[in-house]
């Protein structure tokens, strides 16, 4: 996506939904990252957020792990400082592949239900 280009139609509704749900979050926020690669590890997924440019916009990652399958259950948590830098973590991954090992698999980019304010 190109900023500053005029929308029409359905891609103007879509970047009018994304724009409100992260300005929703006001503040620090928390994403999940659906769809990632079930080998990747914490420092995997947090190597591929920083090597995407998210290095320093992050306040914690937890990679939520199946112990017996030595594997991850296909989700991320991911904190960001601002909702600027949510809506950059969303345009980055979703609707893509996130990182080489999953190449079928497409990331989907929300704001977590919880968002651990309380």
């Amino acid at each position: 996506r190109t900023r500053g280009l005029p929308r029409s139609g359905a891609c103007a509704m879509q970047a009018q939904r994304e724009e409100e749900m992260f300005a929703a979050c006001g503040g620090e926020c928390t994403l999940v990252l659906r769809g990632i690669a079930c080998r990747l590890t914490q420092e995997d997924v947090k190597g591929l957020l920083d090597d995407a440019g998210m290095r320093g916009k992050l306040c914690f990652i937890y990679v939520p792990r199946i112990r017996e399958r030595n594997s991850n259950m296909g989700y991320a948590f991911v904190r960001v400082r601002s909702a600027e830098y949510a809506e950059e973590c969303y345009r980055l991954f979703h609707g893509l592949s996130f990182g080489p090992s999953a190449p079928n698999k497409l990331c989907a980019v929300t704001l977590a239900r919880d968002q651990g304010d309380e």
